[in-house]
């Protein structure tokens, strides 16, 4: 066998290798794979293994670019565009990677609305340097290339390598099996992130059709049985036209004893702005001081504090409606509510519940009009009146701006409500009030408002964010505990989801932290009028219970409801106690007492998986079918919500 003589080309391709591999080794996930002073041939090999799909795509296209340059104006033509696409590909996950611990996702893909967060300065200056460097890089490179004509051999051995390299991406199938098991655990911590960088980006427009089929498609029974035993009840007939609508809410009785039940009580809820508990200081004491407001609500004996809460799907969109709605929305972020594509849809949700019982629906949504389409999603879903940022500032801030041209700030957010809630009458027993409120202030990537309060040295974007947004929290606090509400008002603080995985967020949220778009989030309710625990565990509950939850709390009459999810103070709810469902898109994960499990390949959550894809897409086939409730039915139960009302569906 004669070896490859050395040539230039050679060399430009040991270079471009060498430059790969220098890449890989800086990266931010790479250096995570492996901690500081634990590199040994048993945890180097499976990081190696980790990766290979990721050099070998790489090397191929370097390869390909030789060849291509060899050639003549056309397959030199093809070579620029192929490098500009695999360069800018590469650079736009690398950035990702740096922002979140992840290549683009669909969901960041569905949220590009938010793309002005990432367009600053400092990003566009870097964007035109790199494209420039690029341009000279590619000039120098095909100077280089086509100073040694293209020969016969050149070719052999550049198709060889190529067809050695699709050959090693399939050596991983006889590693050793402890090499395997130790590549699988990489796997379930980092997300999958072995998929090289424009595969990754591919595959995040490949989504799973739930449009296509009818929403009658047959489950299995046991797929049937195991929905039930995850907490999700389907209407027994699987020819059903509705399939989600069961005919209880809850079958125990409320919780907790209302022991003012003649008055009627206001009810505000707080969907703050992916909030993660793991960031709240009475859960990270290596975070003094970051929520001295929050934690003392947390404090006061009437607010009940319910443990082991996870979300059940992402982002806002999603969040908001699956909370209000106990749904796994199909339809979130760009293409979708951002465009107002979803079409009108029939949901129950809260704001429905709570009109069929007399109370007035408001929404406080923090954007500016325009920004977003939150106000009209949460119309749909039945508030009656959403305030954005103009009418806070017009009503309620005396005409005073707007922070920034996407929002009131959060200081704003909770002045504007404390003013409203003073003018507003709350001696009505006839018309108590249902408020939901959405800050923007503790948006991932997000500046830190001019009015804010920063968090220590400020180096922490995150934690500044959060901690301004306790500071305006405070005020409102003290303002509400000191009025006629606090008497005859529950008041509910969580949020829409957990904080994304960004770079701060790791890095305040401690060791233990999965970095995944999943995780707990607090659930903390203020109230009065009952007796409760002062901690509530809620056993690896997700927010899809959050509907059921609070109509059994609050103990609204019992009647045909669509939700998938069940009550928390449901005892024996659900065979599989313990264990919580999210999903959006075509990501899922299993929470429990161990953690996050994210598309597991293994185990019983790995069997699970196929079939629980199945259950959550049937609910999403019935919902873009609008099989999911009936608008008329709401009338039935106007004035009598209870079993009379029922008896006539």
């Amino acid at each position: 066998m004669r070896w490859p003589s050395i040539n230039k080309n050679t060399v430009i391709v040991g270079v471009h290798v060498a430059a790969l591999a220098g890449m890989v080794a800086l990266n931010t996930q790479v250096q995570r794979l492996i901690p500081q002073g634990e590199i040994t041939t048993a945890t180097l090999l499976p990081a190696l293994a980790f990766h290979y799909r990721w050099v070998f795509e790489s090397l191929a296209i370097i390869l390909a670019g030789v060849w291509l340059t060899s050639g003549g104006r056309l397959s030199r033509a093809l070579f620029y565009v192929l490098a500009c696409i695999f360069f800018g590909v590469n650079a736009l996950q690398l950035t990702a990677v740096k922002l979140s611990q992840q290549f683009v996702s669909a969901l960041a893909l569905e949220n590009i609305g938010h793309i002005h967060l990432l367009l600053n300065t400092t990003t566009v200056l870097a964007t035109a340097g790199i494209g420039l460097a690029l341009m000279l890089y590619l000039w120098w490179f095909e100077r280089v290339i086509r100073s040694r004509p293209s020969t016969r051999s050149q070719n052999l051995r550049i198709s060889l390598m190529l067809v050695a390299c699709a050959a090693v991406v399939q050596l991983h199938k006889f590693l050793p099996e402890s090499v395997k098991q130790r590549r699988s655990a990489l796997y379930a911590q980092h997300m999958d992130r072995s998929t090289p960088p424009i595969g990754s980006l591919l595959s995040q427009f490949r989504v799973t059709d739930v449009k296509s089929a009818e929403a009658q498609t047959l489950l299995t029974p046991v797929q049937i049985d195991l929905a039930g035993k995850l907490g999700i009840k389907f209407y027994d007939s699987k020819q059903a036209e509705f399939p989600l609508v069961k005919d209880q809410i809850y079958s125990g009785p409320p919780p907790f004893v209302n022991e003012r039940a003649a008055t009627p009580q206001n009810v505000i809820v707080f969907f703050a702005e992916g909030i993660a508990a793991d960031l709240l200081g009475l859960n990270n004491p290596n975070l003094p001081g970051i929520t001295p407001n929050i934690d003392r609500f947390a404090q006061d004996s009437r607010v009940m504090v319910v443990d082991h809460y996870f979300n059940h799907t992402a982002a806002t969109y999603r969040g908001i409606t699956g909370e209000l709605c106990s749904i796994y929305p199909t339809f979130g972020g760009y293409d979708g509510w951002d465009n107002m594509t979803v079409p009108y849809l029939n949901h129950l949700c809260l704001p429905h519940i709570f009109k069929i019982n007399g109370y007035d629906n408001v929404f406080w949504d923090s954007h500016t009009e325009g920004v977003a389409n939150i106000n009209r999603m949460v119309k749909r879903h039945g508030f009656e009146r959403v305030f954005n940022a103009e009418e806070m500032s017009r009503d309620f801030l005396g005409g005073e701006p707007s922070i920034s041209s996407y929002s009131a700030s959060d200081r704003q957010l909770f002045k504007a409500l404390k003013t409203y809630l003073s003018q507003r009458p709350n001696t009505e027993p006839e018309k108590p009030l249902f408020l939901g409120l959405y800050n923007l202030g503790t948006h991932a990537n997000w500046p830190l408002a001019t009015d804010g309060v920063p968090y220590k040295d400020g180096a922490n974007p995150v934690l500044n964010n959060l901690h301004n947004f306790d500071a305006a929290f405070g005020s409102f606090y003290d303002w509400f505990t000191a009025s006629a509400y606090a008497e005859n008002t529950v008041l509910i603080f969580t949020s829409d989801h957990t904080h994304y995985p960004e770079e701060g967020m790791i890095s305040a949220a401690g060791s233990h932290y999965q970095p995944y778009f999943v995780g707990r989030i607090p659930l903390m309710v203020f109230d009065a009028s009952r007796q409760r625990p002062k901690h509530f565990d809620a056993n690896y509950s997700t927010s899809i219970d959050f509907a059921p939850s609070l109509l059994h709390y609050l103990g609204f009459a019992n009647h045909r409801n669509p939700f998938l999810g069940t009550s928390i103070f449901e005892p024996g709810r659900k065979e599989m106690d313990g264990v919580g469902l999210a999903n959006y898109g075509d990501e899922f994960f299993f929470v429990d007492r161990d953690g996050v499990h994210h598309n597991p390949d293994g185990g019983v959550y790995g069997k699970m998986l196929p079939d629980v894809r199945e259950i959550v897409n049937f609910s999403k086939r019935a919902e873009t079918a609008d099989r999911v409730w009936r608008r008329l039915w709401d009338s039935y139960y106007v004035g009598n919500p209870g079993p009379k009302a029922q008896s006539k569906i």
